[in-house]
């Protein structure tokens, strides 16, 4: 990282972290939050020290109902399932609004339990899963309103091919 204290006039290079595969750096809350593809990094000192924070792969979204669409077969039936967001590439980090925001690659990897019988456009087919494993992808944002301590996966929108987030007053 390098770091100025004279708005850009010079810069200083500071070595005493090492991040593998930074992907973003935002700053709110008077703190600095380094993004990579695992985990965050928190410095509240202008980068003299940094604390690593909670990973940002393997996290539980809960379980829930499993649907009646899951976009390329349409089911019925009971179903549940406990999902995971299993891996996040980051492409951006901001800070607006009091949290912070990343925007990337997100891999999904839901595991499903009941019965019931789907329609892949051939016909009605019965199945009984016991904690079968499905697999998404796609591009989405997290959410941290507590400096990169905990992340929520928002999951209410997809993006195509993203590139940076930001955020202005």
């Amino acid at each position: 990282l390098l770091t100025s204290s004279d708005s850009g006039n010079t810069w200083q290079y500071l070595d005493n972290q090492t991040f593998s595969n930074p992907r973003g750096i935002a700053y709110g809350n008077g703190s600095f939050l380094v993004m990579t593809n695992e985990k965050t990094f928190l410095s509240s000192d202008g980068g003299s020290s940094w604390q690593e924070r909670s990973p940002i792969k393997n996290i539980n979204l809960g379980t829930g109902a499993w649907g009646s669409d899951n976009g390329t077969h349409t089911y019925s039936g009971s179903f549940t399932a406990t999902r995971f967001l299993t891996n996040f590439n980051t492409e951006d980090i901001a800070f607006g609004d009091g949290k912070y925001m990343a925007i990337g690659s997100a891999s999904i990897t839901e595991y499903v339990s009941g019965s019931g019988t789907f329609d892949n456009g051939s016909g009605l087919q019965s199945v009984n899963y016991d904690n079968q494993s499905f697999n998404s992808w796609g591009n989405h944002l997290l959410s941290s309103s507590d400096s990169g301590n905990t992340w929520q996966y928002l999951d209410n929108q997809t993006f195509s091919n993203p590139r940076g987030i930001t955020f202005s007053q």
